[in-house]
């Protein structure tokens, strides 16, 4: 994500969990911050626990959704063909 996303959501970057590394072929700097995410659907939210990188440059227009703090949550299918994307929660997340 971001790093000026950060501050409008509320979240302060500790400077001693940077670190520099490449995201599209472009350099940049990343500071890890551990925030809860939450997806609703219909009258149900899930929420967990996350590790987002805040990154300064940040050469896209859009934030990449990881393994750990994303994927490894949900079922997440793809259907370009048809134009639709579900994302459906792991089961122990819905008992949560």
């Amino acid at each position: 994500m971001s790093a000026e996303i950060a501050p409008l959501a509320g979240i302060e970057l500790i400077g001693d969990l940077t670190e520099e590394f490449y995201v599209g072929g472009v350099k940049t700097v990343g500071t890890l911050a551990r925030v809860s995410l939450t997806v609703t659907r219909d009258q149900n939210e899930f929420s967990w626990d996350a590790p987002v990188w805040f990154c300064d440059p940040w050469p896209l227009p859009f934030g990449l959704a990881g393994l750990e703090g994303f994927l490894h949550h949900f079922v997440v299918t793809i259907n370009a063909y048809d134009g639709y994307l579900e994302v459906e929660p792991e089961p122990w997340l819905q008992d949560a």
